[in-house]
């Protein structure tokens, strides 16, 4: 099938028929709107060579297309036509984040909680409204036309300068800054377990939008975990710190400790001088599945009185007899 074929023109066809006749097959072909995209290529390619004095000639001249091997985009072309098919509108853009440290004690970590937080962020003043010249996006699409050539260049509205939102009121709430200070108070439930440094991403409660193009940001909530005077956080497991006598540590005591309202109890015996610890299984924190233990670390205090020397051989005679 030749060129004139492809574009149903007869070979005398003038510029004009050719155009035309391309403008009304590449409407009805083109991808953007169903058509087949191999039939666009080779009607915008036949328009190519033929809308060409010289490649028109040498086409004629030869009866086909010597110019097949060139680079060609028909897409291109097709958008110096004046045809809008796909008017383009500023893309979205996803504002920032808005980033929160929320403390909470370890109790409030181990057991979970929900927590109010009141959140400040600035929005548009009542007073606002979208830019009509921009409809709200703070540009345009000017066309520039030369014949049936046209080009789009995206310019900042003068109307808004660039904001996509306008005042057509002096506003004392706002005095003409067009923005104003909300605060929201939110509702966060802090699962129960979390870790120290975790993170919780709550849609859509970041930066506000002021133009119609943009999307609001998320808030990145950072949850800081505030010691304890008595008990650590060592990931999922939780330390005790406690200073026992020598003599306590010899004899054995049972100890029995508060976490948040749970009563742990360790047995602390003389076997425990090796380690100097005391670990109670199972009663750590639990997160993701996993449950720490509760470890107690033994701070030994040897601080003894003076001894006499019948005390002294007094305690000779006890090592001997335990095998010291």
């Amino acid at each position: 099938m030749s060129h004139y074929d492809t574009l149903g023109v007869s070979k005398d066809a003038s510029s004009d028929d050719l155009k035309k006749a391309y403008r009304k097959l590449a409407l009805q072909h083109h991808p953007d709107k169903g058509g087949d995209e191999e039939m666009f290529k080779k009607i915008s390619e036949a328009y190519d060579i033929l809308s060409d004095e010289d490649k028109r000639r040498q086409y004629d001249m030869r009866s086909s297309n010597p110019f097949g091997q060139q680079s060609f985009n028909p897409f291109d072309m097709f958008q110096n036509m004046n045809i809008n098919i796909n008017p383009t509108t500023p893309q979205e853009t996803k504002l920032s984040d808005t980033q929160f440290t929320l403390p909470i004690s370890l109790e409030e970590s181990i057991r979970g909680i929900h927590k109010n937080i009141p959140i400040t962020y600035t929005t548009k003043c009542d007073c606002v409204k979208f830019c009509s010249q921009c409809n709200g996006y703070g540009c345009r699409l000017v066309r520039h036309q030369v014949a049936f050539f046209v080009t789009n260049l995206k310019q900042e509205c003068n109307g808004c300068n660039g904001r996509g939102i306008v005042s057509n009121e002096n506003c004392e709430n706002c005095e003409n800054t067009l923005s104003k200070e909300v605060t929201e108070t939110l509702d966060i439930i802090i699962p129960a377990g979390v870790p120290e440094n975790w993170t919780m991403r709550i849609p859509r409660k970041g930066t506000v939008p002021m133009r119609r193009n943009e999307i609001q940001g998320d808030l990145i909530v950072n949850i800081s975990i505030m010691e304890h005077h008595q008990i650590k956080k060592d990931g999922i497991n939780l330390i005790y710190n406690y200073n026992i006598k020598l003599k306590d540590m010899l004899l054995g005591i049972k100890l029995h400790i508060n976490k948040f309202g749970d009563n742990i109890v360790a047995n602390i015996k003389s076997t425990h001088l090796k380690d100097k610890k005391v670990i109670i299984k199972g009663k750590g924190i639990t997160w993701q599945n996993n449950t720490g233990d509760f470890i107690v670390k033994l701070n030994i205090n040897y601080e003894l009185k003076e001894l006499s020397e019948d005390e002294l051989k007094l305690l000779q005679e006890i090592f001997e007899k335990i095998g010291w």
